[in-house]
């Protein structure tokens, strides 16, 4: 749908016609909401422990992307518009597997890093009937568990992350970017 939707909004004949221009910018998933204790559990604190939900493999890399970075990106793109003109955009913090994602978590939070494992059947069962969620996934949540099972399995399929080429952090090289090892350096403190 939201391909749909950025294809009608491109095509428009105001763009067509030069009387208007666009500019798209992809992100990644946004990893540093607190308010989500299910969709980013690392961002929480006062925890003993963390439980990362993955569906599929806990291996595959997906773009995550720092709110704080992309709204630097989105400002860089403001101010010089003669490189967002009519243009497709993707902007990822970083490329990493939430198996790396628990490593550094756990590295240094200090606290146990649990991965808890959804098959891809798990995955078309709950988006054709979200009820079947398990209660902490489907409540836990502010994003409608459908929806949060159906990014989280395209992460786990490996289909979630932009290509080398079609990146475009260079176009802006002063947003420096956070990656998850720097978010959580920040978060815990340091560790060597």
């Amino acid at each position: 749908m939201k391909s749909r939707l950025n294809e009608h909004a491109i095509l428009h004949p105001a763009i067509e016609s030069g009387a208007m221009s666009y500019t798209v910018i992809g992100c990644g998933d946004y990893y540093n909401q607190d308010r989500e204790k299910v969709w980013c559990p690392w961002t929480q604190t006062d925890v003993e422990e963390y439980n990362i939900h993955i569906i599929g493999s806990a291996d595959a890399k997906a773009d995550f992307t720092h709110l704080d970075d992309f709204a630097a990106y989105l400002v860089a793109s403001l101010c010089e518009p003669e490189k967002s003109h009519n243009a497709h955009l993707n902007f990822p913090s970083d490329t990493i597997s939430h198996a790396e994602i628990a490593s550094l978590l756990g590295r240094y939070s200090g606290k146990p890093v649990h991965k808890e494992v959804y098959g891809l059947e798990d995955m078309h069962k709950i988006i054709a009937d979200p009820k079947q969620a398990p209660k902490e996934l489907s409540e836990g949540s502010a994003f409608p568990v459908d929806f949060w099972f159906l990014v989280k399995g395209c992460q786990g399929q490996d289909r979630f992350r932009w290509a080398p080429g079609q990146r475009h952090n260079h176009l802006f090289p002063e947003v420096e970017v956070t990656t998850f090892e720097k978010y959580f350096q920040k978060k815990f403190g340091k560790k060597e």
